[in-house]
């Protein structure tokens, strides 16, 4: 084993315990004496390097005080010799050097930690203040789409209401002229129509305030659902109600202008 080995050994064995006893700190003292001995050993700071870095921020502090001890006893026992004093003294401020360099990098891997976690915290709060931002601004338009579905309805439920009170006051003043199978076929067309109208404003109302008034459907795309495969099925799957008054209010027209040609009636 060469002296650097030896040296590397001894700052290892140097860290095993947290404060030395005074035989502890002559026989660290005598093995540091014995490896410096040699006039040509120079340690490599490389090597050091490698092996300060090797230890948790704890044992290096624990090594530099050791070090200390076995250095205030090197300058009191070994003072006439002046060289090997010399060549512990500089292992001493390389190891200090090292663990200041080390120190700082700590430092700095703690800030650059602490800064990339505040960054990590600030980028979650502002996610949570989009999303929260998000949500208002849905909330608001959904407020505004409300207002206009609101604003649709009671504008067709004032429509429909003042085209029947129009046609009721007009029916019943002529109630004397006309024919009884008369009035009720021009009040279904009428009705029908009026129904109608009604459904188109509701249903453009819909669509500007992106609130569906058509029966429930799994499907949000009417070309991928097979029970809209043509209008008439469309429109009995998403609006059976306007199908079948429809229907049902055509059917009655029919069977009355089919009874009135019969029966000649004008």
């Amino acid at each position: 084993m060469s002296k650097m080995d030896d040296l590397i050994v001894l700052l290892k064995d140097m860290i095993g315990n947290v404060e030395l006893s005074n035989g502890q700190v002559i026989q660290y003292a005598n093995r540091l004496r014995e490896i410096y001995s040699l006039e040509e050993f120079r340690h490599s700071y490389f090597a050091l390097s490698q092996c300060v870095e090797g230890f948790s921020p704890d044992q290096r502090d624990i090594l530099c005080s050791n070090l200390d001890s076995v250095i205030d006893y090197s300058n009191v026992y070994f003072n006439s010799e002046k060289t090997i004093l010399a060549k512990i003294m500089k292992l001493s401020d390389h190891i200090n050097l090292e663990i200041i360099r080390l120190g700082r990098m700590d430092k700095i891997k703690f800030i650059g930690d602490k800064a990339s976690e505040d960054r990590r915290q600030a980028e979650d709060l502002l996610k949570e203040n989009h999303e929260k931002v998000e949500e208002l601004q849905n909330s608001v338009n959904g407020f505004h789409s409300q207002s206009i579905t609101i604003l649709g309805i009671f504008a067709g439920l004032v429509i429909s209401f003042s085209a029947i009170s129009n046609l009721g006051l007009k029916t019943f003043e002529n109630i004397n002229t006309l024919n009884f199978y008369k009035t009720i076929f021009y009040l279904l067309i009428l009705g029908l129509i009026i129904f109608d109208t009604v459904f188109m404003l509701m249903y453009t109302v819909s669509k500007i305030s992106n609130h569906s008034i058509s029966v429930g459907c799994k499907h949000r795309d009417c070309n991928d659902c097979p029970q809209c495969n043509n209008f008439i099925n469309k429109l009995n799957h998403k609006y059976p109600y306007i199908l079948w008054f429809n229907i049902i209010i055509v059917i009655f027209i029919v069977v009355l202008a089919i009874f009135m040609s019969k029966n000649m009636i004008i």
